[in-house]
């Protein structure tokens, strides 16, 4: 983790009888100095993949919220 905020955008499209919602997030990576480039991608890949973890369980409580009512996860 960082002190640093990505940027998350949300594009709305209308369909027929909804919406497409697309989120993009930009990940902002704090870098030490002397890092070299495979240190860097190694980081960007813990963070892509610590966000897309963190996106999976938020979409996977919204999809029971919409279709129970309830959340079950409470971590």
């Amino acid at each position: 983790m960082n002190d640093l905020e990505d940027t998350i955008t949300v594009d709305l499209k209308e369909l027929g009888q909804g919406c497409e919602m697309t989120f993009t997030q930009l990940i902002h990576l704090a870098q030490e100095v002397n890092w070299t480039e495979s240190e860097i991608e190694t980081a960007r890949k813990e963070m892509h993949d610590g966000s897309e973890v963190g996106w999976n369980y938020m979409f996977i409580g919204l999809k029971e919220l919409v279709e129970t009512g309830k959340v079950s996860y409470k971590g």
